[in-house]
């Protein structure tokens, strides 16, 4: 059920601005393409995070990025030092691992694996001498494409040698105190991606900022054809994260480099019948959206394991998600052949999706029951944002998707239904499914929690906040909503960051929903919930109300663990944007009624000051996927996973929806970018 989360995530972005962009564009073909991209400059920069050294580069003729282990690092998966190359292209590349092979430094032991997304050796490759060199070579399934990684004595100072066991050894000369090798790495692969130049990212008006950081950084992400979620574990398209960055960052980015968030989400929105997936067990509706393309030698390997193995190495689009559709348009011409749906047009598309969305907003509507609401797939432990096993408290029903999105997502068929966008018929029912959801599915959620005083903080070693009288403060008993629900209405009681930043930043003016929960947020912001070290988007404190789960549920969400209570920085832009949204609804001619509450008002808005500046204060951090804390001397500090878990997933350097953080205003008006 949850691919449908996508599909709620793209109407509600398609709502407001973009409406007049998709109206001049629905009628546009996929295999219609904008100009291909020209020579252009290189662009190379380096980002130092989390124990590793990123050299990313850019130019006309390819896309890489190179990670080197800094010294000091423990390794995840062992002992030494990792090289590992990566490019975009298939999203491919090759890894080596560097061990001493005695106490001293005079050779280091070097293994080597395939496929760079997740290190283990699945795929054969070989290994041969080749003169001085070694060169390391695997050739994709099919004969599709390959990858090299070829090392070679940069002076007479080392000398390279291939070992019995398929591993070589690299040697310092007699004398030698250092040595030095060199390295190449090769993939072959029919498609070429060129990333847009930082100045052709931005908007006109926008290029004062061309030459920062941040928009270099982002440049290799977003490519006419698609937008990549991270770099270096994620090179390829995910429909989520494509959603959420184009939105917030579509006030500073140019028409083409939206569009090509547009491009590559309904580009491969599933529109055939009878579809399934996973030895056809999941059963794939028409109108969902891609939660990730599968490309290169995996695709091959999934289009086996599928049934499908005459589709060779064509692209493998995973559902198991879900949202769906939106935007406006454009494409390459060589990229055109790579979306699934060359040749429908982008409004066709966008239909599609829109009927998948009042489709499953129809059960729960007419009977507002737990088994109505919209939950992760059975056999699957993920389905939202949080795609770790973990993620949601091993509770399946998320309330992000049925309290945010799916709301957010029916405004928006009414709106662009409104504006002769969708099918005009829709737009009646999609009012009265929205105001159904707006009124009955948070309840579903609802937790009151004065009596909580959870013993989490000294399980950690960090002081007690005062959460005893942050939820009572002289206001009676304080109301969140938890993160999950079981099937049986049992509450994943941690108090989730995200679902809150989503509604506010989707809704309008008029559902009372944006109040219900925003009252609970200008409660002691301060209080097991914002950290020196930034807002963390899980509070295992609150696991209170399932004492037979809370100690499991701790171990879980610790700050080792990659949707714990950690922070991420697109949480932090949205909770900032949506409270932004929230209060300026004051400001206009339809203001909701609460506005009268000008305590409320004052309480939101300082909350919303202390949290961008705890922003501010971390800025260095901001743009990277996810970070943690630590407790020392007295006080917190942020911290790299790698710093509070020796197992955790690792975080990219680079994360296409952390730079959301280049658009999203502070209280002030300006961006981290005018700081």
């Amino acid at each position: 059920m949850l691919r449908s989360c996508l599909a709620l995530l793209a109407l509600a972005v398609l709502a407001g601005e973009w409406r007049s962009v998709v109206a001049a564009a629905g009628e546009r073909s996929l295999l219609q393409a904008a100009a291909p991209a020209a020579e252009r400059a290189a662009t190379a920069f380096e980002v130092s995070y989390g124990g590793y050294s990123n050299y990313f580069r850019s130019d006309s003729v390819a896309s890489g990025v190179v990670l080197l282990t800094e010294p000091g690092t423990r390794l995840h998966d062992g002992d030494g030092v990792r090289l590992l190359i990566a490019f975009p292209n298939a999203n491919s590349g090759a890894v080596a691992y560097f061990n001493a092979t005695q106490h001293t430094l005079d050779a280091l032991h070097v293994t080597n694996t395939a496929r760079p997304r997740i290190i283990r050796p699945i795929f054969a490759h070989e290994i041969r001498q080749d003169g001085d060199s070694v060169v390391l070579f695997r050739e994709y399934i099919n004969q599709t494409g390959s990858n090299q990684l070829i090392f070679t004595p940069a002076d007479d100072t080392t000398k390279l040698a291939v070992t019995p066991d398929g591993n070589f050894t690299i040697t310092l000369a007699p004398g030698a105190s250092e040595g030095r090798v060199d390295f190449t790495a090769l993939v072959d692969w029919p498609t070429n991606l060129i990333p847009f130049t930082p100045a052709q990212l931005l908007a006109p008006g926008q290029q004062a900022i061309a030459d920062t950081p941040q928009v270099t950084e982002l440049s290799f992400l977003v490519y006419p054809s698609k937008m990549l979620a991270g770099s270096w574990r994620f090179l390829t398209y995910f429909g989520r994260d494509t959603l959420i960055a184009a939105r917030l960052m579509m006030n500073r980015l140019s028409a083409e480099a939206t569009e090509a968030g547009l491009h590559a989400t309904l580009g491969n929105i599933n529109m055939q019948q009878g579809y399934s997936q996973y030895d056809g067990q999941d059963p794939i509706p028409v109108g969902t959206v891609c939660h990730e393309e599968t490309l290169g030698d995996y695709a091959s390997f999934t289009n086996i394991q599928e049934g499908t193995p005459e589709l060779g190495g064509q692209l493998w689009c995973d559902y198991k998600m879900g949202r769906a559709s939106q935007f406006l348009s454009a494409t390459v011409p060589e990229e055109a052949g790579t979306a699934l749906n060359g040749g429908v047009t982008y409004r066709e598309l966008l239909n599609a999706n829109a009927n998948l969305v009042l489709q499953l907003a129809r059960p729960f509507a007419a009977d507002p029951t737990i088994d109505n609401l919209i939950g992760i797939r059975p056999g699957q432990t993920v389905g939202n944002w949080r795609d770790s096993d973990t993620g949601l408290a091993m509770a399946p029903i998320p309330f992000d998707v049925n309290v945010a999105l799916v709301p957010a997502a029916l405004r928006a068929i009414e709106q662009l239904s409104a504006a002769g966008i969708l099918d005009p018929r829709m737009q009646s029912e999609a009012a009265q499914l929205a105001a159904a959801w707006e009124q009955d599915a948070a309840p579903f959620f609802k937790i009151t929690a004065a009596e909580l005083a959870s013993s989490y903080s000294q399980m950690l070693g960090v002081p007690t906040p005062p959460v005893t009288q942050a939820l009572a403060g002289g206001e009676g008993n304080l109301t969140f909503y938890a993160l999950s629900l079981h099937r049986n209405g049992t509450k994943a009681s941690f108090a989730e960051r995200l679902s809150g930043g989503s509604s506010r930043m989707h809704a309008g003016p008029g559902p009372s929903l944006p109040l219900r929960l925003l009252r609970p947020a200008h409660r002691r912001p301060t209080a097991a919930r914002l950290l020196p070290a930034g807002m963390v988007v899980a509070n295992p404190s609150y696991a209170g109300l399932e004492p037979q789960l809370e100690s499991g549920l701790y171990r879980n969400f610790t700050n080792g663990f990659y949707h714990g209570s950690v922070i991420w920085g697109f949480v932090e832009a949205m909770m900032v944007e949506g409270l932004e949204r929230q209060l300026a609804l004051c400001d206009s001619a339809s203001a909701p009624s609460w506005c009268s509450d000008t305590q409320l008002l004052s309480k939101l808005r300082t909350a919303l000051d202390r949290l961008w500046s705890t922003i501010v204060n971390n800025a260095d951090v901001a743009f990277s996927e996810v970070w943690s804390w630590k407790f020392e001397n007295g006080g917190y500090r942020t911290a790299s996973l790698a710093e509070t878990s020796a197992t955790s997933t690792e975080s990219n350097a680079v994360q296409l929806w952390s730079h959301a953080f280049i658009a999203v205003p502070g209280p002030s008006g300006g961006t981290l970018l005018e700081l």
